[in-house]
């Protein structure tokens, strides 16, 4: 659904001066804008969990066919855009790497395919902060890899989702939570 909006002249210009040429729309400057003013937010770090059912981060049921909600590294939501399993999975690779640790020590404990270096085939993607290639995971994996690496490193790492409207979902439609 579309709705019509309004603009002045002046916040037409401000819009114009943040977009790429022949790139965004309008409506791409905006959410731009929105993923920031998200990013940027101060909440409490328990805010993402609430009204959700908080799991056991080792233990946790079937992820398959969830979706994350919200997502918040030491204390730092992450923009709406890199509320995935695997784009978490990267950030605390990231995360990490800034703590001190080497490429071969991430390479050592995560639970997924991954690399020392540069590998990008095969579903690698370079995280060029931390020195090494790790491959994309369905959901499940791509959390067991984010459990163990933040509970080693020591990372709080706060998720929300929720269970996708499909019968093969764990529990359909309900909201859940981990916290480390």
């Amino acid at each position: 659904m579309t709705h019509p909006v309004s603009l002045s002249a002046a916040t037409f210009t401000r819009l114009q001066a943040l977009a790429v040429p022949l790139v965004d729309t309008i409506e791409t400057v905006i959410n731009r804008a929105l993923d920031a003013l998200e990013a940027t937010s101060a909440e409490p770090a328990k805010t993402p969990n609430m009204g959700a059912e908080l799991f056991n981060p080792a233990g946790p049921p079937s992820l398959s066919y969830t979706t994350v909600k919200s997502a918040m590294l030491e204390g730092k939501r992450l923009p709406p855009a890199a509320t995935y399993w695997n784009t978490l999975m990267y950030a605390c690779i990231r995360a990490a790497a800034a703590k001190g640790k080497t490429a071969q020590e991430i390479v050592d404990l995560l639970l997924v395919p991954s690399v020392v270096g540069k590998k990008e085939e095969g579903g690698f993607r370079f995280i060029e902060e931390a020195g090494l290639s790790v491959q994309g995971q369905d959901a499940n994996a791509a959390w067991r890899a984010i459990h163990r690496l933040a509970t080693a490193v020591g990372l709080s790492v706060d998720v929300t989702f929720i269970w996708q409207q499909n019968p093969k979902a764990t529990s359909p439609g309900k909201l859940g939570a981990f916290s480390l």
